[in-house]
């Protein structure tokens, strides 16, 4: 979409900006205080996928879950995602705060070093745009979870 030249001028596209509603996911609590109730609500989101996926959790200011966005999906081994698609719908919505969450297959849900090395980026990028990340969440399919803001990897 690049502007295009018209009787001797350039034409610039006008935009709108909006999200859209594609289904909604139940969850026990409303609230993302802590990495068990992300861990809840992303473990619905999750539990069935073979592949691993990324969400953000948008927040308010009081940690209420405004909506989720799957930002992410991989194959087998992964699944690459850059800064700004993290941002766009926390933006958009005006959260005050997200949450990260991505599943690993493999049942194992330790974060990888590719895990940690995102979400490190993600943080300093949520300075600068001024939406902190609260946690970022791996669930796996046997129940288990685990938070990188409780294991100390969030800055």
């Amino acid at each position: 979409m690049s502007p295009r030249k018209v009787r001797g001028e350039y034409r610039v596209e006008q935009l709108r900006v909006s999200l859209v509603r594609e289904r909604a996911v139940g969850t026990p609590e409303r609230k993302c205080g802590c990495s068990e109730n992300s861990a809840l609500l992303l473990h619905a989101l999750l539990d069935d996928s073979p592949v691993e996926r990324i969400y953000v959790l948008l927040l308010d200011g009081r940690n209420n879950v405004l909506a989720v966005e799957q930002i992410g999906q991989g194959g087998l081994h992964g699944c690459a995602i850059a800064a700004r698609d993290v941002f766009r719908s926390a933006i958009v919505v005006g959260a005050s705060a997200i949450v990260l969450g991505h599943n690993h297959p493999s049942g194992d849900p330790m974060p990888s070093q590719e895990d940690i090395t995102l979400t490190t980026a993600v943080c300093a990028a949520g300075k600068v745009v001024g939406i902190p990340i609260a946690d970022h969440v791996v669930v796996s399919p046997n129940g288990r979870h685990a938070s990188m803001l409780l294991l100390g990897l969030i800055p």
